[in-house]
C-alpha cells in the first residue's frame, strides 16, 4: 500500500491479493504432497516387485537344492564312475573309501545334513518372508537359528576334514630291487587293458571312466608313470617305486609295501601292467606306482612305436643333477610322452640312489 491512500477500497483490494496469495501457496503445497505420494508409490511398488523378484529366486534355489539334496543323498543316487566291473557309486560309498572310519563318515553325514537341509529351509523362508513381508522378530530369530545350525555343520565337517587331512601328513615310497637286462633295445609291452580271454575271444577295454577301481576287498588305480634316466653301466636298470601318504612316515610305509603291481621281463621285453592294487582298508591315500627305467649310452627303449634315447644327455651337470625323461602309460594301455599333452619334453632333478 506504499504510496497509495488509505481507504475501504485499497484495504480489501490488499485483503483480496493476500488471499489468493495464500490460496495459490496451498495449492503449491497440496501439490507437491500429491506429487510427494506419487512418488512414494512408485518407489514402494519398485521396492515390492524387487523382493518379489528376489523371494522368487531364494525359492527357486531352494527347490533346486532340494532336489539335488533327495537324489544324490537321500537316495544315493551312484553317479561316480568307477573302473572295472564295479560301474558308479554314490557320495556314501565313495566317503567310506575317503575317510578313515565309519564314525568320521557318520560325523560327516550329520554334519553333511544338518547344512543341507538348514540350508534349504533358508532359502525357503527367505523368499516367503521377502514375497509377504513377514519380518519381525520371531522370522528373525528362525532365520538366525537356521544359520547357527548350518554353521554348526560345517564346523562339524571342517573338524572331521582335519581330522583325516592328517592321514597326508607324510608321503614314503619304497623300491624293489632292479631287474638288469641286457639288450640294445628294451621292449615294453602292457597286458592292454585285457579283462578276459575264454573261447578264443579276447575282451578289451576301449572306454573305462574313473581314477579308482574296486575289486572285492581290494581297490585299483590306474596309469603307471614312467622315469628314464642315464644307467650307469651297459645294462638296462628297472625298477619299481611305491608311493603312499600317512599321518605318519610309518604309516605311510606300510600302505606303499600294501601296493602289489605286476611286471615281466622276457628276453629283451618288459610286460607291464596298467593298474595297481592295494587293500580297501587302507583308503585312497595317494597311492602311485612308476618304474624308472636307466637306459646305457646308445640303447634304446621301444614302447607304443615310440623309440627313445637319451643320447650325448647320458650326462650329469656340475650340479650333480641327472637328466631324465617322463612318460606315462594309461589306463587303457596308450603311452605319452613328456613332450605331449601334460608333460615338459625334459628338465634336471636331483636323484639319490
Amino acid at each position: 500500500m506504499k504510496g497509495r491512500p488509505i481507504n475501504v477500497e485499497t484495504v480489501k483490494e490488499e485483503v483480496d491479493q493476500a488471499a489468493e496469495r495464500v490460496r495459490a501457496g496451498s495449492k503449491n503445497l497440496a501439490d507437491r504432497v500429491r506429487n510427494d505420494i506419487h512418488y512414494n508409490n512408485r518407489i514402494n511398488r519398485g521396492k515390492q516387485i524387487l523382493r518379489t523378484i528376489l523371494g522368487a529366486g531364494f525359492i527357486f534355489f531352494g527347490f533346486m537344492f532340494l532336489i539335488i539334496f533327495i537324489i544324490f543323498f537321500v537316495q544315493g543316487f551312484e553317479f561316480l564312475p568307477v573302473k572295472g566291473d564295479g560301474g558308479f557309486m554314490s557320495i556314501t560309498e565313495y566317503g567310506e573309501l575317503s575317510l578313515n572310519s565309519p564314525t568320521d563318515v557318520k560325523w560327516m553325514w550329520i554334519g553333511g545334513l544338518m547344512g543341507a537341509i538348514s540350508g534349504i529351509l533358508f532359502l525357503f523362508s527367505m523368499g516367503i518372508l521377502l514375497i509377504f513381508r513377514l519380518f519381525n522378530r520371531w522370522t528373525k530369530l528362525a532365520l538366525g537359528g537356521l544359520f547357527v545350525i548350518g554353521l554348526t555343520g560345517g564346523i562339524i565337517c571342517g573338524v572331521v576334514g582335519i581330522k583325516d587331512g592328517r592321514d597326508w601328513a607324510a608321503e614314503t615310497e619304497i623300491k624293489d630291487d632292479p631287474i638288469m637286462v641286457d639288450a640294445e633295445q628294451l621292449t615294453i609291452l602292457t597286458y592292454d587293458g585285457v579283462v578276459n580271454n575264454r573261447f578264443g575271444k579276447t575282451v578289451k577295454n576301449t572306454r573305462n571312466i574313473g581314477w579308482f577301481g574296486i575289486h572285492g576287498n581290494s581297490l585299483s588305480k590306474y596309469g603307471v608313470d614312467l622315469e628314464y634316466t642315464p644307467s650307469p653301466d651297459s645294462l638296462f636298470h628297472i625298477t619299481k617305486v611305491y608311493r603312499a601318504s600317512g599321518y605318519s612316515s610309518k604309516k605311510a610305509r606300510e600302505r606303499s609295501e600294501h601296493i602289489e603291481y605286476r611286471i615281466d621281463v622276457q628276453g629283451d621285453s618288459l610286460y607291464m601292467d596298467t593298474k595297481y592294487l592295494f587293500p580297501k582298508e587302507d583308503k585312497l591315500r595317494g597311492q602311485e606306482v612308476e618304474l624308472r627305467i636307466q637306459i646305457p649310452e646308445g640303447k634304446s627303449v621301444l614302447i607304443d612305436n615310440r623309440i627313445i634315447r637319451l643320447g650325448d644327455r647320458n650326462t650329469s651337470n656340475l650340479n650333480g643333477q641327472i637328466y631324465r625323461e617322463e612318460g606315462r602309460v594309461r589306463s587303457d594301455g596308450r603311452y605319452e610322452h613328456g613332450d605331449e599333452d601334460h608333460y615338459h619334453e625334459h628338465h634336471e632333478i636331483n636323484i639319490n640312489y
